[in-house]
């Protein structure tokens, strides 16, 4: 943008228009990175959903584990058909937390994304051919 400003200084172009033109690219580029950033939190989400209903890499934290079966099994259920999202557990759109009650005690589950090796976060979560998902379930004290 430098190079604009400098080429239409040199030929006494109105600023002013230039400044315009540079505003509009900025925002273009703006809603390019947005929707950009919209379509990888809604793979994220997707791939997400489908996580939650497999339960196919689930951790519990130990208070969880020590509940009767039954109880686990009712908990996991919730989880899977969970659908409350609001702005306050989800404000990136990519369903990765949420907050059930259960018997009066706060329930918490994340859903976080390693690499492959699980040594390490995944570079990107939008694609299943790097990322390898957990769901952690606890009690909200534990957290």
């Amino acid at each position: 943008m430098t190079g604009i400003l400098a080429h239409a200084r040199a030929h006494d172009a109105d600023r002013r228009s230039v400044i315009a033109c540079q505003g509009a690219f900025v925002i273009e580029i703006h809603r390019r990175r947005v929707t950009t950033m919209n379509d990888q939190a809604a793979r994220i989400a997707e791939l997400n959903d489908a996580h939650r209903r497999s339960m196919s890499k689930v951790t519990l934290s130990s208070g969880l584990a020590s509940q009767p079966d039954s109880t686990i099994a009712a908990l996991l259920k919730r989880i899977a058909e969970y659908d409350a999202w609001n702005e306050g557990d989800d404000p990136y759109g990519e369903r990765d937390f949420g907050v059930i009650v259960h018997d009066c005690e706060r329930v918490y589950w994340k859903i976080d994304y390693f690499d492959l090796a699980m040594e390490g976060l995944s570079e990107d979560p939008a694609d299943p051919a790097v990322t390898r998902r957990v769901l952690t379930v606890c009690f909200a004290d534990e957290y």
